[in-house]
């Protein structure tokens, strides 16, 4: 029983993602590292959308040129 208590906070604090801390685990939080894990996500989410903008923008030209 003490293992699968153990587990489960070991889970809780260093795996969890908490709603209330914006996804972050807990531990991330208590190590400051809160403010560099969204940057990084927020970067991910910018480069995607400009990576899917590049892909629409390739596909109206590609159907542009087939239609000229």
């Amino acid at each position: 029983m003490k293992k699968e208590v153990g587990d489960w906070i070991e889970y809780y604090n260093f795996q969890r993602l908490h709603s209330s801390l914006q996804y972050v685990a807990l531990m991330d939080v208590v190590e400051c590292k809160q403010k560099l894990i969204l940057a990084e996500r927020k970067r991910k989410l910018l480069e995607g959308k400009q990576m899917r903008k590049k892909y629409s923008e390739s596909l109206r030209n590609n159907l542009e040129a087939v239609n000229a």
